[in-house]
């Protein structure tokens, strides 16, 4: 038995260890998050107009043909 026994720890309870993320690989590229909204007509602005027709990717753009089913105007629309 030793003489410090009946003292009380001050180091408090035992820390939890932190876990650190995890570190991308360098030859990865960071995804980036893009919050889509729906267009809306310009003219009279009515949500959600038809989409008429979509254009294949060109690199990471992609070009959509809207026509509104309120006016008729028709427009395009560029997401990345």
């Amino acid at each position: 038995m030793d003489i410090f026994d009946d003292i009380p720890d001050l180091n408090g309870p035992a820390r939890k260890k932190i876990r650190k993320k995890p570190k991308a690989a360098k030859d990865q590229v960071p995804v980036r998050a893009v919050v889509y909204k729906a267009p809306r007509c310009p003219k009279c602005g009515v949500k959600r107009p038809n989409i008429t027709r979509t254009m294949p990717p060109v690199g990471r753009l992609e070009v959509r043909y809207h026509e509104c089913q309120n006016c008729g105007y028709t427009f395009k629309s560029i997401t990345e």
